[in-house]
């Protein structure tokens, strides 16, 4: 089933049950996000990371734009356990933790979060589309999405597959602000 093009509102609840799905999909252990909330154009995720102890986490994003199913966000703040973190600190820590998760189409650089999303498709069944524009109100996010498919045989690749695979995405560089045209700048 394929539709052309469509407008979703997506609540804070809607955002928390699909992080939670692809954190299941990813088989990301110990990661728990307890609400988000829209402030100011930015996303505010709030939750925990279990490694021996339950660490709380709060993560504001800022999103930068959208172009070609690659969406970029910019991290304003990373508070753990309610103390702010320096931003070389913030940085090695999102690179260690994320690591992994490049071959999904989650990708930092810097104080960024790039998600590409054909890649991140790539372990989500029976779904691909294209995101054509993002509105982040305070109560909630508006997204047109365009090219949406459904298809109940859509294979798709376990993340335990991926990561044997070690497939690489596109270049870091090539995500880079400065080296890329913006077509669809986002506030």
């Amino acid at each position: 089933m394929n539709i052309s093009e469509a407008t979703i509102k997506v609540t804070s609840e809607d955002l928390i049950s699909i992080i939670q799905e692809v954190i299941l999909l990813a088989k990301i252990k110990g990661l728990e996000i307890s609400s988000t909330v829209f402030d100011e154009g930015m996303l505010v995720l709030k939750g925990t990371y279990k490694f021996k102890i339950k660490i709380p986490f709060e993560i504001k994003l800022r999103f930068i734009y959208l172009e070609d199913n690659l969406l970029k966000l910019k991290i304003e703040k990373i508070s753990i356990a309610k103390l702010g973190i320096f931003s070389f600190i913030k940085k090695f820590a999102l690179k260690k933790a994320l690591k992994d998760f490049m071959v999904i189409g989650i990708i930092t650089y810097k104080d960024q979060v790039c998600i590409e999303l054909n890649t991140l498709f790539t372990i989500i069944p029976y779904v691909t589309l294209q995101l054509n524009e993002i509105n982040v109100s305070d109560e909630d996010i508006f997204i047109k999405i365009k090219e949406i498919s459904f298809n109940m045989d859509k294979k798709y690749v376990e993340f335990e597959e991926a990561m044997k695979r070690n497939e690489k995405i596109q270049n870091v560089w090539e995500l880079n602000l400065k080296k890329r045209k913006m077509k669809k700048k986002l506030y």
